[in-house]
């Protein structure tokens, strides 16, 4: 293909009084920033004036192009504002499409890569504070005019398989077959993916990984074989849900592994975000090894509306190691049948964000090893207990063994503690707030 090729893509989800932000990517090699502006308000400054921003991968901040003229980086992805507000029309006022036109990449393209540990910036939008949550994100795009498998996409040794696509409320994640976006990646579409060392360098986007007609709607999963459930909140107020995977591979790990799991990205205000975590680590996708006849996993909901009703909900579909799936609300101290019915809760901003444990059995009725108090809770997890309270402070904890001996002893600073332990024990958890005395037991 030769000459100059136009291309065009369609926005949604703007219109009066209504804008958000895009990700998006050139899908040609030689057209110019602004070109992506359909005759209306595009600045690029650094500043609440700018409305076109870059992610320095490498400073692990926004920042602004030096200009509009410059030539949009094929493969780089781009936050740009689109819609009206009362500032005015930004790139187009209503939905329908933008333009670019340029020459066709038609062989293979590569997206530079950058790192920084994400440790002590301003900038927060994952769901956990360890360095494995904010290192080495980048903003990539579709560098192509044509749909992308990702299943095909050959991954560096030292890049997770995860990406997290922005659809102007939630980032949603794929991996392997899981997660809420699509396997599939339209023209101009920016995404984050992550380093997890150290090692800039490039990704190369494959020419062969094109694929011609395919809507990028369709075969979501692809060939991989899925074991687990997708949990899905809904507000009852305005109908913004997130959704959750949790499964099993024999390949995987009790940690974070780079091909089966994906870390939770905060979704914008006024969405709900459910995610696992396990071993300080945020999910979106989690997967571990199937190992016993029950199996849990400790969930956080956070969400920012008090008061508002919501309904936590299974798709079973792909389920097949276990019967049933059980959710257990540490707030009211319920345990309900998801493979039954969906449930139904009030959110409360005061409960500690772990508020959730799911539990996966071959058994209808499950002994469990989870303990909870009206203003705190402890449970357990491979690495020891979790001491989770409504507020930290003038709280003293101290954890000891079957026999008496104190392991462990604490002025809490946070609302969630790990206390790490490694023999197999009944533990007795003693909580002292300001003088009042409030004991636990906890199986590990």
């Amino acid at each position: 293909m030769f000459g100059a090729v136009s291309v065009q893509a369609f926005l949604d989800g703007i219109g009066p009084n209504q804008a958000r932000y895009f990700y998006l990517g050139s899908p040609v090699t030689d057209a110019e920033i602004g070109d992506f502006n359909e005759g209306n308000i595009l600045v690029a400054a650094n500043s609440n004036q700018g409305s076109i921003w870059q992610w320095n991968a490498s400073g692990a901040n926004w920042q602004a192009p030096n200009s509009t003229n410059d030539i949009a980086t094929n493969g780089l992805g781009y936050a740009i504002f689109a819609g009206n507000t009362n500032a005015g029309t930004f790139l187009r006022g209503d939905e329908g499409t933008i333009t670019m036109t340029g020459t066709v990449p038609m062989a293979d393209m590569q997206s530079p890569l950058g790192y920084h540990n994400g440790q002590g910036i301003s900038q927060s939008f994952v769901g956990g504070n360890t360095e494995a949550d904010t290192e080495g994100w980048n903003l990539i795009a579709n560098p192509f005019p044509a749909v992308y498998d990702w299943d095909l996409q050959t991954i560096p040794a030292d890049m997770s398989s995860v990406m997290y696509v922005f659809d102007g409320t939630n980032y949603n994640s794929y991996i392997k077959g899981a997660g809420s976006a699509s396997r599939y990646i339209s023209p101009f579409q920016g995404f984050f993916v992550q380093l997890t060392e150290n090692t800039p360098g490039n990704l190369n986007f494959e020419a062969a990984n094109r694929i011609a007609g395919q809507s990028p709607e369709l075969q979501k999963n692809g060939p991989h074989s899925i074991d687990g459930v997708d949990l899905i909140v809904t507000t009852k107020s305005n109908a913004a849900s997130d959704l959750l995977f949790v499964g099993f591979d024999n390949k995987a790990t009790p940690y974070f592994d780079l091909e089966f799991d994906a870390h939770k990205i905060l979704n914008t205000a006024g969405v709900p975000n459910l995610y696992a975590v396990l071993y300080g680590e945020s999910y979106s996708v989690c997967r571990t090894k199937a190992t016993g006849s029950l199996q849990s996993f400790p969930l956080k909901l956070r969400h920012s509306i008090q008061g508002d009703s919501l309904t936590i909900s299974a798709d079973l579909n792909r389920l097949h190691r276990y019967r049933y799936v059980m959710l257990e609300d540490l707030k009211t101290q319920k345990l309900h049948d998801l493979t039954q019915a969906e449930y139904n809760f009030v959110n409360d901003t005061a409960f500690a964000e772990a508020r959730f444990m799911l539990h996966f059995s071959n058994k209808e009725n499950i002994a469990l090893k989870n303990s909870v108090r009206i203003n705190w809770f402890v449970y357990s997890n491979d690495l020891g207990v979790m001491v989770c309270l409504d507020n930290s402070e003038n709280t003293r904890v101290r954890v000891l063994n079957s026999s008496g001996v104190l392991v462990h002893e604490s002025d809490l600073t946070q609302t969630e503690t790990l206390f790490p332990l490694y023999k197999r024990s009944v533990y007795i958890i003693e909580i002292n707030r300001a003088g009042v005395l409030e004991y636990e037991k906890v199986l590990f």
